[in-house]
């Protein structure tokens, strides 16, 4: 008969946050106009993607993400220059006396991506329009972001903002479903996306909120994993419950056995990953929050394991996906893994 034993409890809960709308001013001091060409891409597919958009005065550092879906490697330094728009013209801001950047060379995989920085905090950034520019083998990749004037929000402005997110996410299933959390941290309002893109962005602003305060995260590119694991050990093994599910499953349950002679210690936390079109596997992009929440499985025992995916915001592609599933047996971490598909 199969038994389990729950041992502990710990619901994380996430905070929320609300922010307030604030108008965005173009700033004037420049040199001399540059090229005003839009953001260039290789090969219409090599792009540079800023994380976040919406700085404030303060923020030192620009984030952003260099995303290569070609079947090559693109070298890449360190060194990077901004440009500020003014009625319409790019002008380059002026880089600080005596400082420069150390030559280091770096590589964005084939079919991977990077990220990168641009540390602004030197060009004492007024408010207004910028774009960060990188050179990478004759091209210039660029994005552009905006600077917002620093003001410190009240308690009581911060819960507005929180209830205001909340109430209109109540009514935007569209966003909601792509959303994994928001909250309130040092620097700002985080919200985080199970999958960041501009598109999202921009709609979350349109719909929900728009103020220099937000803080996007989450990934904008399937990161490659390299995890590995075993679906039979020991007498501990790991199946699904089919060997196929739909594109439009939001679970998919697994069978953990104990064949043993003593207990096995699990929990809800797992990984999921899933084979691209280049034979590379890679992070599934889904809500990862889970219930700190422990179970013994008794020799002999067994239990059904689920696994989460989230097809609105991430669709599921149709490929083999590999599940990891992490365990404590006689006091050691096993990791298993079993595989199954979606059609």
């Amino acid at each position: 008969m199969n038994q389990t034993k729950l041992l502990f409890l710990l619901v994380a809960a996430i905070a929320f946050a609300s922010c307030r709308p604030s108008a965005r001013q173009t700033v004037a001091d420049a040199a001399q106009p540059t090229d005003s060409t839009e953001a260039v891409i290789i090969a219409d597919t090599l792009r540079m993607v800023i994380s976040d958009k919406y700085l404030m005065q303060n923020d030192s550092i620009v984030q952003a993400m260099l995303i290569n879906p070609t079947g090559r490697s693109y070298i890449y330094e360190a060194d990077f220059f901004i440009e500020q728009e003014v009625n319409g013209q790019w002008y380059e801001v002026p880089f600080p006396n005596g400082l420069g950047f150390v030559s280091l060379a770096k590589s964005v995989p084939a079919h991977d991506s990077s990220n990168v920085y641009g540390h602004i905090g030197m060009f004492h950034l007024k408010q207004g329009h910028y774009r960060m520019s990188k050179k990478i083998e004759g091209h210039t990749l660029s994005d552009d972001f905006y600077v917002g004037k620093q003001r410190n929000y009240t308690e009581q402005e911060l819960n507005d903002i929180m209830d205001t997110i909340s109430r209109r996410l109540g009514k935007c299933d569209a966003l909601a479903s792509c959303i994994s959390g928001y909250g309130i941290l040092e620097k700002g309002i985080e919200v985080n996306f199970i999958y960041n893109t501009p598109e999202r962005r921009r709609l979350f602003r349109q719909q929900i909120c728009d103020a220099p305060i937000l803080r996007f995260t989450g990934p904008e590119s399937p990161i490659r994993m390299s995890k590995i694991g075993v679906n039979d050990t020991l007498g501990i093994s790991l199946r699904p419950t089919k060997p196929i599910f739909p594109l439009t499953a939001e679970t998919v349950t697994f069978i953990l056995k104990n064949n043993s002679d003593s207990e096995l210690t699990c929990g809800e936390e797992c990984d999921i990953a899933f084979l691209d079109e280049h034979n590379t596997w890679r992070k599934a992009p889904r809500n990862e929050s889970f219930n700190a929440i422990g179970y013994e499985i008794p020799p002999r025992g067994q239990r059904t394991v689920i696994g989460r995916l989230c097809p609105k915001a991430f669709p599921t592609p149709a490929t083999r996906f590999r599940f990891f599933y992490p365990v404590r047996f006689n006091g050691k971490s096993i990791t298993l893994m079993t595989e199954f598909e979606t059609r």
